[in-house]
């Protein structure tokens, strides 16, 4: 009997994937396209600066309330999570989501950008980002560091594709209608693979990944009750330990620092002389050159130990911002992005496997 084709085999090996696997490759697709919110918004805040003529300042803080709503909001939607359900969570979440961004097509006061951009995609934002990766862990007792790297690494990559695609969609109609075209068509796409993200694998009748007890035995996988007290059990230990109040603390600590360079990184650039296009794919290069450190620090973190791999990449993206001190040309800026881009995706990624 003739060996099997190269593509069968691929299709073989997809099909009879644990669906584990599906749930890393929904999940880098959700935060893929949830990731706009933040990734973006140094576009958006060139574009109401010439549409309204709204100070850097206003703008500025705007972001910077989605930021501290979504993170005052992470712990409560942590809490719904484990209540009723990440899947349940984020459905409400992805009706914000859409919501929001279609609401910002309708702008025409500075209010309306902080209750539609700070408020409702804060809300959002906050429901993804905590129930994603929590879910992507539960699905996994083994190679956990690969599952949240693959899923971090490239749902790290959304920034790179809706910057430039952002830029090209304002450069050939108004700003408008490219919001309305975003809302819908990520909305869409959010809705669509909800249907099938399963927050438990108790939710599908199977066990997690790795798990010692085959998944065709005739014992049965802990049921969505029993699952829901043996996590709380643990949340309740967890909350006694001091590490449980500082990684939130450290995390905070370096969501502030990069925030402040995703935000005006563009609109420092134009200064300089760069056009909006051309700043655009600053955005476009430290998402891309993140991808790598995504996928390697959980890796790593889980072979060498979290903290000294952690605290390196930090190191790498405070570095990186010295270099705007003498940044001035475009291919200067698109340096900085590459080393800034290392050090950000290191920071964001090894939470999980702490």
């Amino acid at each position: 009997m003739a060996e099997p084709n190269i593509a069968s085999r691929a299709f073989r090996s997809v099909t009879q994937a644990h669906y584990g696997w599906y749930i890393v490759a929904m999940g880098t697709v959700l935060q893929l396209t949830t990731n706009f919110v933040s990734q973006a918004y140094s576009i958006l805040l060139v574009v109401m600066e010439d549409s309204f003529g709204w100070s850097l300042t206003l703008t500025a803080i705007a972001y910077s309330l989605r930021a501290i709503v979504s993170a005052l909001l992470a712990p409560w939607a942590g809490v719904m999570g484990d209540r009723y359900g990440a899947k349940r969570v984020m459905l409400i979440g992805a009706g914000f989501f859409a919501g929001g961004l279609v609401a910002l097509s309708t702008i025409t006061e500075v209010w309306q950008l902080f209750l539609y951009y700070s408020f409702i995609l804060g809300i959002a934002q906050a429901m993804f980002r905590v129930n994603i990766p929590t879910t992507v862990a539960a699905w996994f007792k083994t190679k956990l560091g690969v599952a949240v790297g693959i899923q971090q690494s490239a749902g790290g990559m959304g920034a790179s594709i809706l910057a430039p695609g952002l830029t090209i969609l304002l450069t050939q109609t108004d700003w408008q209608t490219a919001f309305i075209l975003i809302g819908v068509i990520a909305g869409g796409i959010v809705f669509g693979l909800l249907a099938f993200f399963h927050g438990e694998p108790s939710d599908r009748g199977k066990l997690p990944y790795g798990s010692d007890v085959d998944e065709k035995a005739a014992e049965k996988p802990v049921g969505g009750a029993s699952a829901k007290i043996r996590s709380q059990v643990f949340l309740k230990r967890a909350k006694s330990t001091r590490a449980f109040w500082f990684l939130p603390l450290i995390h905070h600590l370096g969501c502030v620092g990069h925030a402040i360079v995703i935000l005006h990184v563009v609109f420092f650039a134009k200064t300089q002389g760069m056009s909006i296009e051309a700043a655009s794919v600053i955005v476009t290069i430290y998402s891309l050159t993140s991808v790598g450190s995504r996928l390697m620090v959980p890796i790593l973190a889980d072979r060498l130990g979290a903290k000294g791999v952690m605290a390196f990449f930090y190191l790498i993206q405070g570095a990186a911002v010295l270099m705007l001190f003498w940044t001035t040309a475009a291919w200067e800026f698109y340096l900085f992005a590459v080393v800034f881009g290392i050090g950000f995706g290191g920071e964001m990624s090894g939470f999980l496997v702490v």
